[in-house]
């Protein structure tokens, strides 16, 4: 009796040690034919001739258009190599300027543009505050073939070394 007792205890046991101890298989899959590309309607964008000091938006927006086959967000960055010597800052000053991007597909004006719209030359993603207004048309989760008007403020320097046209180069990354 003891014996057939143990055998029942031992396999009432086992029962549970096996109940509460699953095996677990990961199944691992990388999606193949993934494509992250950004287009944009023109290759520059003209501010025209803005007087020292003085804050303006461009009268009308670049077009960018993820080509990709995937969801993106929009990363911006200015780059500074073949571009102005003017230095890219969060406030202007003697040849420092600011730059504030936006995306909206409705026209921007100088006060749709916040202090977290700042352009530096490190990469800097969208969000829902960052390069956005809140309104439709925003860099963050932008369906494949879907367009965004892309918008920018400058705030010129306060003074300058330069004269002539400047060039100011922006970068636009499908992350």
């Amino acid at each position: 009796m003891k014996k057939l007792l143990a055998v029942v205890g031992l396999m009432i046991l086992a029962g549970k040690v096996m109940a509460a101890n699953p095996a677990t298989l990961v199944l691992k899959v990388t999606p193949g034919g993934i494509t992250k590309d950004v287009t944009l309607s023109q290759a520059t964008l003209q501010f025209g001739t803005l007087a020292l000091g003085l804050a303006d938006t461009v009268s009308s927006s670049v077009t960018v258009t993820n080509n990709g086959n995937i969801i993106t967000t929009y990363a911006l960055r200015i780059n500074p190599v073949g571009g102005t010597t003017w230095t890219a800052a969060a406030a202007a000053g003697a040849d420092t300027y600011n730059l504030r991007a936006l995306f909206k597909d409705a026209t921007a004006v100088v006060a749709n543009f916040a202090l977290d719209d700042d352009m530096t030359t490190t990469s800097t993603s969208a969000t829902g505050a960052i390069y956005s207004d809140g309104t439709v048309g925003s860099g963050v989760n932008v369906i494949a073939a879907a367009k965004r008007g892309l918008w920018f403020k400058l705030n010129m320097p306060t003074a300058t070394s330069q004269v002539g046209e400047q060039n100011i180069n922006v970068e636009i990354l499908a992350q």
